[in-house]
């Protein structure tokens, strides 16, 4: 989990007893304040959002999902969601007043945060057939869909917010014809259309919708280098700025012209 930097402070997942966050100051680097117990620390890196008039920092670790006071590392609120492996991978999306995490076998959870005061409660969890399970890539909300791609069935799927019902599923973002692990493909939204980088290499345009996945054109700009499960992958969320697009494997860094011409 990489660490993060909002205010005066720095914030880190480390783990231990007490320690699974630690802020520090971040001119000084002296330690301010410790919180929460975990067998593992998990991958998701700290999050702050701002609701109920107040900043929360969350920080996902295999067992629960959590909201605290950034300055004292107060916990606001607590929600169990267990993660196999130690893989609480993605980041927390929140959409007005919902947040959605999700992990591999089918662990998943729409949470309603409280416009009151820092709290927050479970308006459903996801099974076999509802929700959108991510782990190494996470998804994106959009006015009534959850959008992302399913560690279960490799393929990227549109999910309705409000009950987790799944309208569509398609394979064409990650090119695979099987049902393979962890399939990746790495949303980012850009005005009406989103990119999409892929495990493959490929940088893909597309439309998302409730009615579906309509593509726009891909290109290739990078090889997998690295292996998962038999096949190779390059599991690297890109970084766009400057209307450009920056990629790495393990042995190359690419900047790609997203211009107009």
């Amino acid at each position: 989990a990489h660490p993060l930097v909002y205010g005066d402070k720095l914030y880190c997942v480390v783990g231990g007893r007490g320690s699974v966050v630690v802020a520090f100051d971040k001119h000084s680097g002296s330690e301010v304040w410790r919180g929460l117990s975990a067998r593992e620390p998990g991958y998701c890196p700290p999050t702050i959002i701002h609701h109920a008039g107040v900043d929360q920092l969350l920080i996902w670790h295999p067992e629960s999902i959590n909201g605290l006071d950034p300055e004292t590392g107060r916990v606001y609120w607590s929600i169990p969601l267990k993660a196999d492996f130690g893989m609480s991978i993605m980041v927390p999306r929140k959409l007005g007043r919902f947040l959605y995490a999700s992990a591999m076998r089918n662990v998943s959870a729409l949470m309603e945060l409280s416009d009151d005061e820092p709290a927050a409660q479970v308006v459903w969890r996801g099974n076999s057939k509802q929700s959108v399970f991510c782990s190494n890539s996470t998804p994106f909300l959009e006015g009534d869909m959850i959008y992302g791609c399913d560690v279960e069935t490799g393929a990227l799927i549109g999910s309705r917010i409000a009950d987790g019902e799944r309208l569509w599923e398609t394979k064409l973002p990650t090119r695979q014809q099987r049902r393979p692990r962890h399939a990746t493909a790495f949303l980012v939204r850009h005005t009406d259309r989103y990119f999409l980088f892929n495990e493959t290499g490929d940088l893909i345009m597309a439309r998302l919708s409730p009615e579906g996945y309509e593509e726009l054109g891909r290109i290739h700009i990078l090889e997998p280098t690295n292996e998962a499960f038999g096949r190779s992958v390059v599991w690297s969320h890109p970084a766009f700025a400057q209307k450009c697009v920056f990629a790495r494997n393990d042995k190359e860094l690419v900047c790609i012209s997203l211009a107009r011409r």
